[in-house]
């Protein structure tokens, strides 16, 4: 009996590292199939070294302003967009570097150098797709606005496009209107 005890016990001992092991194995063969996680995309070098030169008309506050309406094709149609994001830069070489590389062909700069930041500015879009940038030197800027769907559909608006980016190079004195047009757009 004693012998038919310890036979038992041995098997079922047996049998649950077998079963284990074959958990092992199942669950290393779920976790190769995985994707592996998205990896970073590397940021590039910039070819355009900061001069703080060309950023000095631009300190301090002006009485210039810009201003603009957000509106994309939708459908077939043209939509407003509520709160979506849009950016200045003061017109220089350097951020003409991130004008063409990063907001037009979608090239990951590294990161912009904290005196460049000084001057960005950066707004929403109203309810009805309008933004305005006020109290801004006269001079020339590069202004870029995001159309994202997401935040489009969290506004209760049409979201049924592609991400895409608006951009323009305006210049102002006193008040000058920018007229936006689509530099970018995420592929299909």
């Amino acid at each position: 009996m004693k012998k038919l005890l310890i036979s038992l016990l041995t098997l079922s001992l047996v049998a649950a590292c077998s079963k284990s092991d074959e958990q092992e194995k199942a669950k290393a063969e779920v976790e190769q199939a995985k994707p592996a996680p998205c990896a970073p995309i590397p940021a590039l070098p910039r070819q355009i070294k900061l001069n703080p030169e060309q950023y000095k008309p631009f300190e301090g506050t002006g009485d210039a302003e810009l201003f603009g309406k957000l509106c994309i094709d939708v459908d077939g149609g043209q939509e407003c967009l509520a709160n979506q994001l849009v950016v200045l830069n003061p017109a220089t070489d350097y951020s003409e570097e991130w004008f063409v590389r990063n907001w037009t062909k979608n090239e990951p700069l590294e990161e912009a150098d904290p005196i460049a930041l000084q001057y960005n500015k950066q707004v929403r879009t109203d309810k009805d797709g309008n933004f305005v940038f006020k109290g801004l030197q006269p001079g020339s800027y590069y202004v870029g606005a995001v159309a994202c769907p997401c935040e489009a559909a969290n506004q209760k608006q049409n979201a049924n496009f592609k991400l895409q980016r608006y951009g323009a190079k305006a210049s102002t004195i006193t008040k000058s209107e920018v007229v936006l047009r689509k530099v970018f757009e995420t592929a299909e």
